[in-house]
């Protein structure tokens, strides 16, 4: 992410997680202007991630779990960032 943000000063970030998401490193880079949660993906998500994107629809919805910056902030979930990497 950082490399991609590093030469394009307009980065939207889209990605698809059924659990915790490791933004450390990328998430406060000044290019990075978005990150966006995909969801579930299904047929219509590109059309539903375009739609969010230019501003036809507002997301606008509380969510049921917390988007942390880093996974360590999920006390409900080890720390498994040493495993993968």
């Amino acid at each position: 992410m950082r490399a991609v943000a590093s030469v394009c000063n307009n980065t939207v970030v889209v990605y698809s997680s059924c659990g915790p998401f490791d933004t450390v490193g990328w998430y406060d880079h000044p290019n990075v202007t978005a990150i966006l949660n995909a969801g579930g993906l299904g047929q219509e998500t590109g059309n539903a991630i375009t739609d969010v994107l230019f501003g036809r629809v507002n997301p606008s919805a509380k969510l049921p779990y917390t988007l942390a910056a880093n996974v360590s902030r999920h006390d409900s979930f080890p720390d498994v960032t040493d495993r993968y990497r």
